[in-house]
């Protein structure tokens, strides 16, 4: 059963609570109570945006912001079928729409290019440190085989 945990919102209160989920139930307790147990068919998560979810179930829907945004988006970012928020909608990395379940990324055209030349002292410091490693190394060979 995974287990994710987070505060859905009643009226202006927010109330924290449990959402568990099983390969055939899905239950959403708060305080070690029991709200609510359904099917897999009977109920509804979609994204809505912000990092909130809408839970819908027996014809009621609760707004759930779950606490650990990544870890709920691995799980159900795949439901939301169409995009409700813009690409630009996205709220400190957090999944969108558009981008959870999608496996290819939008990589910017300036990925394309190529990388410039490394500068000079780039250059001394790299063939300076590949001639001190060599020589450390044949130090080690040396030292090994006059020990």
């Amino acid at each position: 059963m995974a287990i994710y945990d987070g505060h859905i919102s009643l009226g202006e209160d927010r109330v924290h609570v449990i959402l568990g989920v099983e390969e055939e139930k899905v239950t959403l307790s708060s305080n070690g109570r029991e709200i609510g147990i359904w099917g897999m068919d009977e109920i509804s998560i979609r994204y809505i945006g912000n990092g909130r979810y809408s839970v819908t179930a027996e014809d009621e829907t609760l707004e759930f912001v779950p606490n650990d945004q990544d870890l709920f988006a691995i799980k159900f970012g795949e439901i939301d079928d169409a995009p409700v928020a813009p690409h630009s909608a996205r709220v400190n990395g957090r999944h969108s729409p558009e981008t959870a379940g999608n496996d290819q990324l939008d990589i910017p055209d300036r990925f394309d290019e190529e990388a410039p030349p490394p500068r000079p002292l780039t250059r001394v410091a790299f063939y300076g440190l590949a001639a001190v490693t060599s020589l450390l190394g044949i130090w080690a060979v040396v030292s090994l085989v006059l020990g």
